[in-house]
């Protein structure tokens, strides 16, 4: 049965896929190492499309050496759907199809079949091990639970994967930004943004419970607050700003 198949590089998971030819046995035709990174509503703000703030060097090199879209298009813009049509190769064909809960609706939970339930379950069943590192499909660890419930162990894509490498308490149901030379972190309720600037304010906190619309920055009025969330905002801090 014939499968379409694409090559697709995107860019906070990444998948590593390799395969290998037994030593004592006659040499196989070897595969190409296939490196899959995605990231999350990534805009085209990259040094590569021409934006002096953001510092990628090692993307604008990747851009320099491959193929580079400007003119690319989605099938939805919604995160999950778009995932599981980069996923399947599918375009949506019902309401589920359009929500962020399409995987878990329409892969997960399934069982094997003859039809591959990703483009990396047919990796696999050719020859490939196939390893998930963070989110490549909706959740961010590839596992189905709610943000605020306990990681529980069933598989968004039961078939794909030969292991999927990441702790399943790791994001802390937490949120990080980067823009204005800032780091941003998003907890359940406060918005705590630190300033790589010499203008002020270089700290700005927002209290999402009663300022839902940021009205007022209490970082001032609220220094014990301001201590106990810099932790959490270092945590993401990649050095992009310095």
């Amino acid at each position: 049965m014939a499968h379409r198949m694409f090559r697709i590089l995107i860019l906070t998971g990444w998948i590593f896929l390799a395969s290998c030819s037994p030593g004592n046995q006659k040499p196989e035709k070897v595969h190409p190492n296939v490196l899959f990174i995605c990231v999350d509503d990534l805009r085209p703000e990259l040094g590569c499309y021409g934006n002096k703030l953001i510092i990628s060097p090692n993307l604008d090199k990747l851009a320099e050496e491959g193929c580079l879209f400007t003119n690319h298009f989605v099938t939805t813009p919604t995160c999950g759907a778009s995932r599981y049509s980069l996923l399947t190769g599918l375009i949506p064909r019902s309401g589920v199809g359009l929500t962020n809960d399409a995987i878990r609706e329409l892969i997960s939970n399934q069982p094997e079949g003859e039809k591959p339930e990703s483009f990396i379950h047919h990796l696999k069943r050719n020859g490939y091990y196939t390893v998930g590192i963070g989110k490549i499909s909706h959740y961010a660890d590839g596992l189905i639970y709610g943000y605020t419930e306990v990681p529980s162990d069933d598989l968004e894509l039961p078939h794909s994967w030969n292991e999927m490498m990441m702790d399943p308490g790791g994001w802390e149901n937490v949120a990080y930004s980067y823009f204005r030379k800032g780091i941003s972190v998003r907890t359940e309720r406060y918005r705590f943004t630190k300033y790589f600037r010499d203008e002020e304010p270089v700290i700005e906190l927002y209290d999402h419970l009663f300022d839902p619309h940021e009205n007022k920055n209490i970082a001032k009025e609220s220094p014990a607050m301001v201590v106990s969330l810099m932790p959490v905002l270092e945590k993401g801090n990649t050095g992009l700003y310095r």
